[in-house]
């Protein structure tokens, strides 16, 4: 343990005579854990972090299979998903989602912005709660 404080010190005087390196080396520690810590961070965000829904492991996404148009994975249409809900013995619970491209005027600077609509039992069946007020059904 002697030897480690020897060092210990020894370290300390050299870095003391060299300032110019003990900031470069300052800083590259402090870079490394920074960029270690934000790559963590999206790693979690986006693999690791439980989906923000009661029962995640619960919940499908069922898609029509429309091939012969090219889609293989298509949204049904909304009379199959009113069929498909009602005829249902395997789900709990059913609800629909679309999504939506909203594409501004050529004469716009702006850029196209997506969205999706959910049916209105969406928060229903996610197990979600609305942040103030109530639904809107």
């Amino acid at each position: 343990m002697e030897r480690f404080w020897q060092d210990l010190r020894l370290s300390a005087r050299s870095l003391v005579k060299a300032p110019g390196f003990a900031l470069i080396s300052v800083l590259t520690i402090a870079l490394g854990i920074g960029s270690s810590t934000a790559m963590f961070s999206a790693f979690y965000a986006a693999l690791l972090k439980p989906l923000p829904y009661t029962n995640p492991e619960q919940l499908y996404f069922l898609w029509e299979d429309a091939s012969m148009y090219g889609s293989p994975k298509d949204s049904p249409a909304a009379a199959n998903y009113f069929d498909w809900r009602e005829q249902s013995r395997s789900f709990a619970d059913m609800t629909a989602i679309s999504t939506r491209h909203h594409e501004p005027d050529r004469d716009w600077r702006a850029r196209a912005v997506g969205s999706r609509d959910g049916h209105r039992e969406f928060l229903l069946c996610s197990g979600r709660k609305t942040g103030t007020g109530s639904r809107i059904c």
